[in-house]
């Protein structure tokens, strides 16, 4: 499944290689029709401020008929127009270079410049906007021709005529299969990009939400909470996902907020999970925050370990035991790593049962990378183990812990993060304090981890561990290849650093004796499930290879109007 989401990723990111807004695209669209009215206009000048003022008011005129669309605003139209318009003066530069070599006529591209503008508004009034063939079919042709009336008086080419006629043809049959190409996973292909585009552009979820959860699963799913006096380290058995603001991607800043109306700071990590694990919608995610009410004690006692650290190769992994309970939080920084997959989960589960203990995971999610290697794997594996060996006969000591968060500081938040801020725990064990710290982030850039560490070991506070929330409440802000910025990406680090360092101050002069409580929210939610994402893969790779033959189809025709 992990593929599946890679390759859904990068099928959408597509959906980004636009103008970063409306104002852009609609400078860009009058600047090209200016520019191919200059270049079809050698006396007649008084066309070219013609053009561009028919040009604005064709805009409007698309916007007027089209707004009545949820999936519909200006900056989506103006993006369509922008494009249209390169197109055409690309079509016209072409024609001009073949003009040259094989004395052409100009008036045959302008035409056949005219009709596959027509073609691609066609398609993408169908694909973005979702209206029905016949509407795209009466829409798309009104701004191309008046611009064509407007700029010149040529008599329309009938080689032009042949040649854009055979463009349209290929758009509009790309509009009708490119639909159906999902069959029988996804029954509109296009309906799903319209959702997503909904979702990601005007922050309204209503049909991504319907759609995934159409296809959801009942999971019976499990939470976590070690209290350790007035701070929570929670390890909910769900994905926070899939992007904002479809279903639980603010998940951790929301059980944040849940355990701050009970007086409690919370660290909401990432556990073992990954995106089939996913709420897919709203109503579900409030089911689930209502669940954690309802819990049972598992253990309690005052006893805690010092620290075990084990490193094999890349992989390091730090771990605390609480009486027969081990904490044990896995990283790969700063070499990088994506989800720690669960079959790492079953195995250090079954291995610390074999010690007579048990295990709460933490994948830090704390160095942006790729999916674990084989021998990745095999050396989170080890070290796991290595730590799980040593705690199990460790000593344990009464301990004392304190806590802070960032609405508790001057803290500057910036769009790497999310409304869960910052938290961190101070515990000190046998006359030695430690501290681990958390932010409400969707991963850490390469590096951030260790810079932050050494800047709290120069001012002599010793930090475990750094973790995120891998919350996906933050997606949407960035216009790269993640779709969200990783903290540090925007964050000063220096910044950040000192904020952690104040956090870590602010909590060791609260220290106090401290017990520990740990105890489980269980509770049955419909989750996205793996399957959901292979079946939007699979449909989203067969669309794609459909457009490629048809850009292949499109340059073919495009090459033969060039030479014949």
């Amino acid at each position: 499944m992990s593929d599946s989401v890679g390759k859904i990723h990068g099928r959408f990111y597509l959906t980004l290689i636009n103008p970063s807004s409306y104002k852009t695209s609609l400078i860009i669209m009058l600047i090209c029709t200016s520019i191919i009215s200059i270049l079809i206009n050698d006396n007649e000048l008084y066309r070219i401020p013609l053009a561009v003022i028919v040009a604005y008011l064709l805009i409007q005129l698309d916007y007027m008929l089209l707004k009545n669309k949820e999936t519909v605003n200006r900056s989506k139209v103006h993006h369509i127009g922008a494009f249209a318009m390169i197109f055409w003066l690309i079509t016209i530069l072409l024609g001009m270079l073949a003009n040259i070599i094989f004395a052409k006529t100009i008036s045959q591209y302008i035409v056949e410049g005219m009709m596959l503008v027509i073609g691609f508004r066609l398609s993408l009034f169908r694909a973005v906007f979702g209206i029905s063939f016949a509407k795209a079919l009466a829409i798309a042709p009104i701004a191309p021709l008046l611009l064509f009336i407007t700029m010149t008086d040529m008599q329309l080419d009938y080689q032009g005529l042949f040649f854009g006629s055979l463009l349209l043809a290929i758009a509009i049959a790309w509009s009708i299969l490119a639909d159906r190409s999902g069959r029988p996973w996804i029954r509109s292909t296009f309906r799903l990009l319209q959702a997503y585009l909904l979702a990601w552009t005007e922050n309204n979820p209503r049909i991504m939400e319907e759609m995934m959860s159409s296809k959801a699963d009942n999971t019976n799913v499990k939470t976590r909470t070690l209290l350790l006096d007035k701070i929570a380290i929670v390890l909910p058995d769900i994905h926070p996902g899939p992007f904002n603001p479809v279903g639980g991607s603010n998940l951790p800043a929301e059980i944040h907020e849940y355990y701050s109306k009970q007086g409690v700071k919370s660290m909401v990590m990432h556990s073992i999970s990954d995106h089939g694990m996913n709420i897919p919608s709203r109503d579900q995610v409030t089911n689930y925050i209502k669940s954690l009410d309802d819990r049972y004690d598992v253990d309690n006692n005052n006893l805690c370990s010092e620290p075990v650290i084990a490193i094999v190769n890349k992989a390091r992994v730090t771990g605390l035991a609480f009486g027969n309970n081990t904490l044990l939080m896995l990283s790969l920084s700063p070499y990088g790593m994506e989800d720690v997959e669960e079959d790492i989960k079953h195995e250090v589960e079954e291995y610390a049962k074999s010690l007579g203990m048990n295990t709460l995971l933490i994948d830090t999610h704390n160095a942006l990378g790729e999916h674990l290697s084989d021998d990745d794997k095999a050396d989170m594996l080890n070290a796991c183990k290595d730590v799980l060996d040593k705690l199990s006969v460790a000593k344990q000591y009464p301990f004392m812990v304190g806590s802070s968060d960032s609405r508790e500081i001057k803290f500057d938040m910036q769009d790497d993060i999310g409304n869960g801020g910052l938290s961190l725990l101070a515990i000190k064990v046998n006359d030695n304090t430690y501290t681990i710290g958390w932010v409400d982030a969707n991963n850490m850039t390469r590096g951030l981890r260790e810079h932050i560490i050494s800047y709290l070991k120069a001012n002599s506070i010793n930090m475990l561990e750094i973790c995120t929330s891998d919350t996906h409440a933050t997606s949407g802000r960035a216009r790269n290849r993640e779709g969200y910025y990783t903290l540090g990406s925007v964050s000063n680090w220096d910044y950040l650093s000192n904020a952690f360092l104040r956090l870590a101050r602010l909590a060791i002069s609260r220290l106090k004796p401290s017990d520990y409580k740990l105890f489980v929210s269980e509770t049955m939610l419909r989750l996205m499930g793996s399957e959901l994402f292979d079946d939007y893969s699979k449909a989203l790779d067969k669309s794609l290879n459909l457009t490629k033959i048809t850009l292949l189809l499109t340059v073919a025709v495009y090459i033969a109007m060039l030479i014949l």
